[in-house]
């Protein structure tokens, strides 16, 4: 569960909520998605995402993407995220942003 207010992620025990640990993220933390092996979450204000493992909540890497990135979309080994503050997407190949790209005008 993201903590938008104070930079973190909880983790929950699925069967019942019970918080089992909560960990820095970074400020604006918004999307959250787990990829098989890690946690992913959004940083809006940091404009990062970061890679959690998942057994301890480590941090295993930042990535820097677009301005404002508030959630996630994965796609295989890569992930995209929209991109609020510049109405953008980034996407990643093997976690290399090779990103951002600008969006449509809407109609």
């Amino acid at each position: 569960m993201a903590n938008f207010f104070d930079g973190t992620v909880t983790k929950l025990q699925a069967s019942d909520g019970t918080p089992l640990g909560t960990f820095d993220v970074g400020d604006g933390a918004t999307g959250v998605k787990f990829d098989g092996i890690d946690v992913l979450v959004t940083a809006s204000g940091e404009n990062t995402v970061t890679k959690l493992r998942v057994q301890d909540g480590a941090i295993l890497e930042k990535i820097d993407v677009g301005e404002g990135p508030f959630h996630l979309a994965l796609a295989g080994v890569n992930f995209w995220t929209a991109d609020f503050s510049n109405n953008t997407v980034s996407t990643t190949a093997n976690v290399k942003v090779v990103g951002p790209r600008p969006l449509p005008p809407l109609p």
